[in-house]
């Protein structure tokens, strides 16, 4: 089920977040582990389900997220476990575009186990996470997210890969989110 209406009195969802750029640590405090990815948020149904299998192994069943825009920090809905979070998502961000809003948005697990925020759909995406459990074991994570491990390996050069990645993404703007986010 999906729920529009406008957040409860005195809920602060937002705590926890500075709305920033990376390289920059974007986050007021700090999370057990950081995931990076370069796949749009706003329309991939794959990132999305991947976030879906996040919140369920860190939340359970009964997991809710609000959804805000980056830009504005506009509340656009609260997602239970029963919404069908690709198809609300992307309804969300056509929603979005039609209101001129072409920025990218912010997840933010209820109980705060977990955040997603991407600025624009073009950015980097970063997910933050408190959960003992571990997510690199889920597939999807391996296959939607990188992490700091695997940026510091890109740095050394070591593989024509790494050269390539380094190239797509620039040396200075890797190293300074290694800074931020070890």
């Amino acid at each position: 089920m999906t729920r529009k209406a406008g957040l409860e009195e005195g809920a602060e969802p937002l705590d926890g977040i500075i709305v920033g750029e990376l390289p920059s640590d974007v986050f007021a405090r700090r999370f057990g582990n950081y995931f990076f990815s370069d796949i749009d948020l706003n329309s991939s149904e794959s990132i999305i389900s991947t976030l879906r299998q996040v919140a369920v192994v860190c939340s359970g069943l009964d997991s809710e997220v609000d959804v805000f825009a980056s830009s504005s920090r506009r509340f656009l809905a609260r997602l239970d476990n029963e919404a069908s979070w690709p198809r609300e998502i992307k309804k969300l961000s056509r929603e979005m575009w039609v209101d001129g809003d072409t920025g990218g948005m912010f997840i933010i697990d209820r109980r705060k186990k977990w955040v997603i925020y991407q600025a624009r759909p073009v950015d980097l995406a970063v997910l933050a996470v408190d959960c003992h459990a571990d997510l690199r074991g889920i597939s999807a994570v391996r296959d939607s997210f990188f992490t700091i491990g695997d940026v510091k390996n890109w740095l050394s050069l070591r593989t024509a890969r790494d050269r390539e990645l380094v190239d797509v993404f620039g040396s200075g703007f890797l190293s300074a989110l290694v800074e931020s986010y070890s």
